[in-house]
């Protein structure tokens, strides 16, 4: 049995497939990145979001003011025995909108209130409110 050529690809054709796949692939990886970065931004402030919550829900349960500190580049908090746990994954830089760099939940629910912006590592920025009547945390735009 001869093989006659036909029954393989040329090398053009070779070429050519790898040619299309490379400009597929140089279209779609830029959005690709910017889908990653979309990503990481919900990841962190969902974090941020949930241990705000968690605080507030701490201070009502045991009937206690619980404290967050906001310092330059993560979220700061002591618990009762005197730990620092601190939250910085994702984190670049936060500024404190009212400058007072604490946020206080209350036994009743309520908190001292708040605004922040945190900005994460890839320089995309989101704003954090918290409600001082109801204590809730929300990121602005939800």
């Amino acid at each position: 049995m001869l093989l006659t050529g036909k029954d393989a690809f040329t090398l053009i054709e070779v070429l050519v497939v790898v040619i299309l796949i490379g400009i597929i692939l140089g279209v779609s990886l830029p959005s690709f990145g910017k889908l990653l970065d979309s990503v990481e931004l919900r990841s962190t402030s969902r974090k941020v979001i949930q241990l705000l919550t968690q605080l507030r829900v701490k201070a009502i349960s045991e009937y206690s003011t619980e404290s967050l500190e906001l310092a330059d580049d993560r979220l700061i908090y002591q618990d009762r025995s005197g730990e620092l746990i601190e939250f910085s994954k994702g984190i670049k830089v936060i500024r404190d909108l009212k400058e007072d760099n604490e946020i206080c939940f209350f036994a009743d629910g309520s908190s001292s209130g708040g605004e922040f912006i945190v900005v994460t590592a890839n320089n995309q920025e989101f704003r954090v409110k918290i409600n001082p009547i109801t204590g809730l945390a929300f990121m602005e735009g939800d």
